[in-house]
């Protein structure tokens, strides 16, 4: 037997020999990998967090945050509204329940920067910057709903239920995405600080 072959076959008898926790090391060192394995254990995560803790402790908290900040920039545009609660009343009225608070997209966001292998400072920046973008994104949609439902009341479900949603989730994968161009960018010493 010639010596090359005698070496692959030690080579193929040592990849046999490896433990199952060998194994395992060895495949969660793909960054691919383990990105993916983060995010759907954020995901999987936020849905047992989403359907326990936040409806009993976090909801109404939230929503009357949105309905008062959505008030007052109503107000600000001369609208005459009033929030209490989680609702918004003037000539129009709106609730802001579950679904409407645009905690979702969020955590779908923090599910694709946080596992990301990238420097955790920008991570966090990532994060800050995307929640916050969401954060007035939702604001900007209750407004305009809104004001859908002072002027083209019929319109009301169709901008709640199919656009805004559709928006919300486009807008957390297009920040991502361009967040990780700019992180890999960055990486490659492509872009300013």
């Amino acid at each position: 037997m010639s010596n090359k072959k005698k070496k692959k076959n030690t080579k193929v008898a040592k990849k046999e020999q490896l433990s199952l926790s060998q194994r395992a090391n060895r495949i969660l060192e793909d960054p691919m990998l383990r990105f993916c394995i983060g995010f759907v254990l954020i995901i999987g995560l936020f849905y047992l967090f989403y359907t326990t803790l936040y409806k009993s402790w976090f909801q109404d908290a939230i929503s009357n945050v949105n309905a008062v900040v959505g008030s007052v920039i109503l107000n600000l545009l001369g609208y005459g509204t009033t929030a209490q609660e989680a609702n918004i009343t003037g000539s129009f009225a709106m609730n802001i329940k579950r679904g409407c608070d645009a905690i979702e997209p969020m955590a779908l966001l923090i599910a694709l920067i946080l596992p990301f292998p990238a420097p955790l400072k920008r991570r966090l920046q990532g994060l800050l910057i995307g929640l916050l973008a969401l954060a007035g994104l939702n604001v900007i949609r209750i407004v305009s709903l809104y004001m859908t439902g002072i002027a083209a009341p019929n319109l009301f479900e169709i901008m709640h239920i199919q656009v805004w949603q559709v928006l919300f989730i486009l807008g957390a994968l297009l920040y991502s995405a361009f967040w990780i161009r700019w992180v890999l960018l960055k990486q490659q010493g492509k872009v300013a600080a």
